[in-house]
Parts: structure tokens; sequence; C-alpha cells
């Protein structure tokens, strides 16, 4: 399916080959392009005896008309002398042309090959075979005490009637990769209670329009139960598998009662969702049952939130006066014009009787936090609300909806189920062995491409998603395959969504802009790289199969973090982690915040001109963003938007940005925002031909300043060894002061180190921030006595000692916290104040409250005895991936660790 880049209407093609819209509008078809040169040319070995594979493209020719040679893997231009590599570049000039001749015959003269194997493993998936480069034997020896599942364990019938499953357990036979669990959950479609049991408590235009909708069969009991008791008025949370229906086990009751309370006009419901996404996609689930219903002239469904026009949400509120609406939208919007106490807020939101929070195990550490405030902030002007929430994997409903609502136990019902749709679902955890994380989940969804799979690819990073788009297609001739992310502009998102449901994708790369609840019917294979919380992947992977249809969800660690070794080698213990979602109310940075919004909320009863307090809103962001970089694209018009701090990570000047499978370069950054407001503009511009399959690393200078302390605890361990532990306010100053650059498939360590101040006129990019952290004091009596004599003696000495042991203690901690907290890397970082002997993990969010901390310092012991058992398993002796290696930013790219020292000290303390 194709959409017209004018009206987004569906095209056809006319006689002419070019394409035509439903209105009549005429769109060119685009000439071949180097993906499609690529995909279609056909590989050669060099002519100059490297071993290397190249092609050539008609794009890509010297100024006096001669083919340069690319390489088949990189796509880059092909030299056989690496270490020239930087020579030959300057011969091209910025389109990535060469610019003499005399360049042209060095740059014939050079041919090498890059990852050649590789190139060669993605064409035959189901095949790696043997890969000698470096990157491959360091992956096989850091898995090598992987505990691997038994393949004889799978059933032979599962083998057979999959091919999938036999490609992937061939694989595992031949050590390319590991499967670390294997499972196969093949469910019948659930009893169901006939709808004819409803007719005393729903209308006959109800119950004729749900069996015309899809429930001839009848409901579920959780269903039946949640209608009843929604009906009556109670406040409901409702917990059940995900799939099973509970949009319609809440849409159906509201509709009823609408009907018994004869509303005629107004909101009468309130749906909030995590996502705008989400909020659509349900809104034309809901006005499908309304139509199905008759009832379309007195009900409709409407979303409205940040993408949707102002015009819209005027029809909207007009609509409002002459019918009754259900309203779909997310607490961000009703925060904003709660704050400014808009006509959006009055007329669409104020007058709702029910408020539905749906994917409430969505709202977790800081957004769950800002969100109970908001709610607590439209009590004051909501009288008697019905409250309802929807999960699928809350673990704790009733204590949940108890915080977030401020209500009485006793004042609503949990109803849970844990009958799920019918499903024929196999889970495989898999660990590479010989490829990255992320080509390994390349090589996957080839082999799963060849099955003729409809696939949905998770990625835990925007340049993962885009990275795996693009070589999907490089490897998979003729493939279809579009990426989604929060970056991308709404309508291509909508586009991608659209062809995904219809079945006009092979496989839709994205971000975790699609974890939560689309329902995306075509696709049958969902494959995530590995996150921290199990509820993620099993939220992820439920894209998967909603139809019952046959269907696969595969979870790929990183064979370089320990975390993921830690849950390689205890899969138990990840597959039984328990989600419950606590509400920390009492988290400072944002209570506070919200006393401001209610100052505000005042002043803007009283006045008609709402502009001077646009300031105070727009920066009261309830997701831990504290402004956005606008993204200004070569050639495009709308400027799109990324969010504080991780636009500041990723457009700095002269760094490398892939967006929509297409790679720029910054050409320049202004910042435009102040102290509270740390926003920015970032002009993008066509990167060079020799920088396509490059990245690039900030280089990250931290200080820290703690402000206020809050809580103080001392923990006594084993011979009265003394660990002093506070939880505090610190404030974070973050500068970039340079890059690193280097192939996408380089570790930093192999990266080139530019210097910011190396380029004209670079201005080093500064921000700061608050953030809630725990203080970890470290016990200096744990020394040996020949350190501690060391310590009082020789002053260099101890310095260099006390930084590499402390250095690694951090990282350590860090490691062991991900676990305790299950969070993913970007959630918790570190700081070594060495002047007094102290550790900080602090929240890594941009408002600094995403709760990691507080779990930390309120689970310190649990921290302790998982930071031992990290470095006390693994037998190196130097500090390693499995063990003491971090994923995230380190300033020694993790080096200089001591971890013998390290070991007797957990040791010792424990």
């Amino acid at each position: 399916m194709k959409f017209c880049p004018k009206c987004s209407n569906r095209l056809i093609s006319n006689e002419c080959h070019n394409w035509k819209c439903t209105e009549g509008k005429v769109v060119e078809r685009k000439t071949p392009n180097s993906t499609w040169n690529y995909l279609h040319a056909k590989p050669k070995p060099c002519y100059k005896g490297c071993g290397g594979q190249i092609y050539f493209d008609e794009e890509y020719k010297s100024e006096n008309g001669k083919f340069i040679p690319l390489d088949i893997v990189t796509r880059e231009p092909h030299t056989c002398n690496t270490s020239d590599l930087e020579l030959d570049y300057q011969g091209f000039s910025s389109d990535g042309r060469v610019k003499s001749q005399q360049y042209q015959n060095k740059f014939e003269n050079k041919i090498t090959t890059t990852y050649h194997s590789r190139a060669s493993n993605y064409q035959n998936p189901q095949n790696i075979g043997e890969i000698t480069n470096d990157d491959a034997k360091e992956i096989a020896s850091l898995v090598s005490d992987i505990k691997y599942f038994d393949v004889k364990k799978i059933p032979q019938k599962d083998i057979n009637e999959s091919q999938i499953i036999e490609e992937i357990v061939n694989g595992h036979n031949e050590g390319n990769l590991g499967i670390v669990h294997f499972e196969h959950h093949n469910t019948t479609e659930p009893k169901k209670i006939p709808i004819s049991h409803t007719k005393e408590i729903l209308a006959s235009s109800i119950i004729r329009g749900i069996s015309d909708y899809g429930f001839k069969e009848g409901f579920l009991e959780y269903q039946v139960n949640a209608i009843n008791k929604i009906i009556e008025g109670k406040n409901v949370i409702i917990s059940a598998p995900t799939g099973s229906g509970k949009t319609e086990a809440f849409t159906i009751p509201i509709i009823q009662k609408i009907l018994n309370e004869n509303q005629t006009k107004g909101v009468f419901a309130l749906l909030t969702y995590p996502l705008n996404a989400l909020i659509d996609d349900q809104v034309s689930k809901i006005n499908e049952i309304i139509q199905k219903c008759n009832l379309e002239n007195k009900i409709s469904a409407r979303a409205i939130h940040s993408g949707i026009s102002q015009d819209a949400r005027q029809k909207t509120i007009e609509e409002s006066s002459k019918k009754c609406i259900i309203l779909a939208t997310s607490f961000d919007f009703i925060d904003w014009h709660l704050t400014l106490q808009t006509n959006s807020w009055k007329s669409l939101c104020q007058p709702a009787k029910i408020i539905v929070m749906d994917e409430a195990h969505s709202y977790t550490s800081f957004h769950g936090s800002n969100v109970h405030h908001v709610i607590k902030r439209m009590k004051k002007y909501m009288k008697n609300v019905q409250y309802v929430c929807a999960s699928a994997t809350l673990e704790n409903p009733e204590e949940f909806f108890e915080e977030m609502f401020e209500v009485d136990k006793a004042s609503f019902d949990n109803i849970k189920s844990t009958i799920g749709r019918k499903q024929d679902i196999y889970r495989l955890f898999i660990m590479p062995r010989k490829l990255p994380q992320r080509e390994t989940m390349e090589m996957i969804s080839s082999i799963c491409h060849k099955n003729n799979a409809k696939q949905i690819v998770f990625s835990n990073t925007v340049n993962d998603a885009e990275v795996i788009a693009v070589n999907l297609r490089e490897r998979n001739p003729g493939i279809k395959t579009k990426v989604h992310s929060g970056v991308i502009e709404k309508g291509d998102r909508r586009i991608a969504e659209g062809e995904m449901k219809q079945g006009d994708l092979d496989v839709l790369s994205c971000t975790p802009t699609l974890e939560l609840g689309i329902d995306i019917g075509q696709v049958n294979v969902a494959i995530s790289a590995f996150t921290g919380e199990f509820d993620k992947m099993i939220q992820r992977t439920g894209r998967a199969g909603r139809r019952g249809q046959k269907s696969y969800a595969i979870c790929v660690f990183e064979p370089r973090d320990a975390v993921c070794h830690y849950y390689a080698n205890n899969i138990k213990e990840y597959t039984g982690q328990k989600h419950s979602v606590y509400i920390n109310k009492d988290n400072q940075i944002i209570s506070q915040k919200h006393e401001k919004s209610k100052e505000i909320e005042e002043i803007a009863q009283k006045t008609f001109d709402k502009k001077p307090l646009w300031k105070f809103a727009n920066k009261m962001n309830l997701r831990g963003t504290s402004g956005f970089i606008k993204i200004y694209i070569p050639g495009k018009k709308k400027s799109l938007e990324k969010g504080i701090p991780t636009g500041y990570y990723q457009l700095y000047e002269h760094s490398l940005y892939r967006l929509n499978s297409v790679l720029y370069e910054v050409d320049r950054f202004e910042k435009t925002g102040n102290d509270d407001n740390h926003s920015g503009k970032a002009f993008l511009k066509n990167c060079s031909i020799i920088d396509r399959n490059k990245k690039t690393l900030p280089i990250v200078k931290t200080s820290l300043e703690q402000i206020k302390k809050t809580e103080d605890k001392l923990l006594i361990a084993k011979n009265n060894h003394k660990i002093q532990l506070s939880y505090c306010i610190v404030n974070i100053e973050k500068r970039i002061t340079g890059y690193y650059k280097g192939s996408k498939n380089d570790t930093i360590q192999t990266m080139k180190k530019i210097k910011g101040i190396t380029h004209h006129n670079w201005k080093d990019l500064t921000w700061d921030s608050k953030h809630s952290a725990v203080k970890i004091q470290i016990p200096t009596n744990l020394y040996s006595q020949e350190d501690a004599k060391n310590v009082h003696s020789n002053e260099k000495y101890n310095n260099d000692i006390s930084e590499e042991f402390t250095h690694t203690i951090t990282h350590v901690f860090v490691n062991a916290a991900k676990i305790i907290t299950k969070c993913d890397d970007s959630d918790v970082d570190t700081f070594f104040d060495d002047e007094d002997n102290c550790i900080y993990i602090y929240d890594n969010s941009a408002n600094g409250a995403n709760g990691c901390s507080k779990i930390i310092y309120k689970y310190f012991e649990n921290v302790l005895q998982k930071a031992y058992l990290l470095i006390s398993k693994c037998s190196c002796k130097k500090g390693c991936p499995k063990c003491i290696h971090i994923s995230g930013f380190c300033k020694t790219n993790n080096q200089d660790l001591e971890k013998q020292k390290t070991l007797r000290f957990f040791r010792e303390l424990l």
C-alpha cells in the first residue's frame, strides 16, 4: 500500500507508471536509488585480490565519469588498506565524489574488505558459517559459560511444523546463536458466556451491534463482571492478559450508561492512554462498536491530543454541544489545558463523569507520580467521578488503584482474569554467539522473512531501529520495511501502521512507540532487543499473534552486557519477575512542580490572555523531558522534535543522525532555551558518502553538586564495616566536548576520538538539571592492610589505587542496580566524588525523578548481594563485559579496572 505525500490518500498506478491518488494528484515514481542499485547489483571479487566483494552504483562516479567501487557490506568506498582510509577521504568532495584523477588512481589502488564474512552470512542466514574476525571471537569467548537450553527437549513435532524453529535450532547446533530458553504456548479458544445472558443490562441495539462487531460467541467471564460493575457505578480495575478484550470490557458499559442516563450531549467519559498512536487506534475501534450498534447519531468517539489540529479540536467542541462524546486523550494534554484553564479543559475534560486509565501498568516511576498529581488537581474541578483502570500485567492492582486515585479499597472492585485469547506462540530467548546483538536480530529477521513472516522488530534506541531497517533492505532483496519511532513525523508513522495492518509491509522496525496496545493483526513475529523489565518484553511480543495464528516471540540478549549474562544464566528469575507499580507521592522534585501548577491555574482562571502562561505550561512535562530539540531537515518544510536530554546526546554539531533510514550530519546546533527549558535547534545536512556507514558517540564531561539531603541510614555489615547511605537531590552539569567516530559496528574502544576544539567555532554543549540520587559512602577500612598503609604514607599511590578501585566498584553497583530496579541502561547513571570518597547513583531522566534511586536506597542490601554475585561468579582476572563492564557511557571506555581488590571489597563487606 502506498499513500500520496500531498493528501495521504491511497495511491494507484496509472498507465505511464507514475502514481495517482484518489484526488487525481499525480506523484512521479522516483528513479532507483542507491539502495535499489545495491539490491540489484552483482557483487564481484575485488580485482586487486584482497578477498573482498565490491559492486558499482550508477549514482556514484568520479568527476571524470569513472565508477567508484563500493564495499558490498559497508557501502562505503572500498579500499585495501584501512590505515590509509583517512588519507583517501581527502580526495572526496563534500558530496562524496572523487576530486581528481590523482585521487581516483590512488583510490583504485587501495581496495580492501570489511566484514566480508558477514555479507555472505546475511545472504544465507540459515547457515551462518565460520566467522573469523576478532569481533566474533570475542563474542564466542564471552558466551562460553552461558547455560543454554537443551534443544533435545524441543518436541520434534514443533521443529517439523515450523521452518523458523528448525532454522533457529540449526543455528544453535552449529554454534552461531544460543537458545537460552524455549516455550510453546498453545491454548484453545476460551469458554464464553452467551451475549443473551446480558440482555437484562444491555440494550437490544447494543447486543445486536456487538454481535456483528465480533462477539457472536459471547463474552469472557471477566468482561461480563466488568460490564455489570461499571454500569452499577462502581470504581473498577480490570486485570486481564494482552489482547483479551479489555477495551470492549469498559467501552460497552460506558455506551450503555449514556443510554441509561439519557445524556444527549457533552463529554461523558475521558479515556486516557500513554501514547498518541494508541489514542488514534482505540478511537477507530470504539467508533466501529458505536456504528455497529447504530448509535452514531447519538454518540461519537473522538481523539484529542497534541497531534490533533486546532480546527479538529474546535469541531469536537462544537460536536459536543449536539452529541454525546467519548473522548480519548492523554494526561499530558489534560495537564497543559488544566494548568491554563482553557476552553478544551472546561468544555471537553471537566464535564466528564468517567475517567478510564488504560494500560495502567505503563504509569511507572516519574510518569506515574506526575499523573497522580494531575488527577489530584483534576479532582478540584470534577465531582463524583467514576474511575476505571485496565492493565495486562499489573501485579499489585489494588495497591496501585488506591495510591494513584487516593480512594479507599472498599470503593472499587478488582476484576481479574488469567484467561487470554486463543494462542499458538513460540517464545524464544536467544544469546548471540558470533554476531553482535543488532546483527543477530537482523539475521533472525532475515530467517523469518524467508519464511513469509510479517514482523515487528523492537529496538531500544532510534539509531538501532533505523540501522536494522536499512540493513534488512540491503540483505534481503525485495523486502518491504519501514521505521516507526517518536521522531518520525506523525503522518509517516500513521502510513507505516496502516501498511502493516493491510499486510503491505514485511517488517516494521520500531522503538517502544508500538509497545502498548496497538493491534496490528497481520504480525506473526515479534523480535525484541533485551529489556531489563520482563513486562516490557511481554508487551512488545504481545503484538504478534493477536488473531490466534501461529506466532513467534523472540528476545535477543546483548552479549556484551553484564545484566544480560546474569539473566541468561538465571532465566527463570527474569521470566518470573512481578510487575508491581508503586506511586511515589512524596517525590519533592515532582510535587513542587505541581504546587506551582496550582498557582498558575488560579491565575489562569482570572485572565483571558493565556499567552504569558504558556512558557510555564510548555516546560511542565510529565515524561521526563525538560524541552525539545527542533530538527530541521534539508528539503523539508516541517521540523521534527526530539526530547531532551536524548536530543543533546544525539544532535550536537558534526554528529551523524539517522532519520527514516536516511543518514544526516548535524551542520549546526543552536541552543534556544533558558536554565529551566533547555531547548534548541539542530540543522541537518546530507552526509558524505564516506560517512554513510558511520556512527558518532558524544564525549561527555560530568560534574555534580549535592544540594539537599532527604534521608539517611547506616548499614552495618560483617566485621563492623559501615556504609553510610543517603537519599538526596543533586545538581548535575553535563558538557559535550567532542565525539567518537567509527563504523556502525565498532565498539567505542576502536572508534576515533575527535576533540571539539579541532573544529572551527566549536562550542561545548552544556546543560544542568536536578536529580534524585543515592549517595554511597565507601568505607575506607575495607582496604587491605597494605593498601591502608599506602593510603597514609604515599598520597600519589593512594590516588592511583583509589581511582581504579572505586571506578570498578561504581561499575559493579550500577550493573547490580539495573537488576534490582529492572531498568534499562539509560535509566541510571553514576558519579564518583573522589574528594569525599563516595559514589552517587542518580535517576538519569530530564526531570531527575524516575524512581530508580529510591528503589536502590530502599533495597540496597539486595544491590550488595547482586553486586557480589556478579563479580564472584565470573572467572575473568581483570574485569570483562560479563561482570564489570557497563554498556552505557564510561569515561575510560571500560578500561583501568581493578577486579581483585573489588572482589575482596565485596567479600569483606558481606
